[in-house]
């Protein structure tokens, strides 16, 4: 086993050409990793009114969805109101047309009595004195 591990023995030299392109791989993804980070950050940046626009226009939507919503129960809610109004006019409508009938007939009967009634004579009376009363009732049991 010796002797394999014997032949298996690297330089030095391979050691230290492994650990330095180890150590340059990790600066340059340390390198990358940064310019990625600020290119990110630069793009995040230049995203940020667009993004502020467009939170604007959702809460603009909300907004107008939200009125709509209103607007329509305020609807459904006058609908409501005008058919029974509709309904109410409607028996209104009838209990008119029922009076002029009414008043039709009354009118009828009312074009048959005479213009005028003799009406009789009033007397007047006139009397000066008046009419003699009693002190006592009786009411409280005296005689």
């Amino acid at each position: 086993m010796t002797d394999r591990l014997a032949r298996l023995r690297v330089p030095p030299h391979v050691g230290v050409l492994i650990g330095a392109s180890t150590a340059a791989y990790a600066a340059t993804l340390a390198a990358v990793t940064g310019l990625q980070a600020t290119s990110e950050a630069e793009l995040i940046a230049q995203r940020a009114p667009a993004v502020a626009e467009v939170q604007g226009l959702d809460a603009g939507n909300q907004a107008l969805d939200d009125a709509l919503a209103l607007a329509g129960r305020r609807y459904d809610g006058l609908s409501q109101a005008y058919a029974v109004a509709g309904d109410r006019l409607t028996a209104l409508e009838t209990a008119l047309a029922n009076l002029a009938a009414s008043v039709h007939a009354i009118d009828g009967v009312s074009r048959s009595l005479p213009a005028s009634v003799p009406l009789p004579k009033v007397t007047r009376v006139t009397v000066r004195s008046a009419p003699a009363t009693s002190g006592t009732t009786g009411a409280s049991g005296a005689p």
